[in-house]
């Protein structure tokens, strides 16, 4: 049940990523390497990370997968009231905020 909640509040928040613009509804990224998935492709870790963390009462806005030389990451971008927060997870799910830089 709690990842029918996840994936619904996945289709229904919008968090905008400054990296990324919106030109005639397609989505150009300065970042080669990142791309804007669904939550189906999330590795179950990091759903499961995601949903056992302290972050799990957070709205999920969009999810994007950074394809790194040494590995892939995935970046949860999320919303709270008017706070908003990227949390970076590896496949394995673990989840650390994204610190700038």
């Amino acid at each position: 049940m709690k990842l029918l909640v996840f994936f619904l509040m996945m289709a229904t928040a919008d968090v905008q990523d400054p990296t990324t613009v919106m030109i005639d509804n397609v989505v150009v990224s300065d970042q080669d390497n990142k791309k804007e998935i669904s939550a189906q492709e999330l590795p179950e870790a990091v759903v499961t990370a995601f949903q056992e963390s302290e972050y799990s009462d957070w709205t999920v806005g969009k999810v994007y997968q950074v394809d790194g030389s040494a590995e892939t990451t995935y970046e949860l971008h999320l919303l709270q009231g008017d706070e908003t927060l990227i949390l970076v997870a590896d496949a394995q799910g673990n989840l650390q905020p994204k610190t700038e830089g």
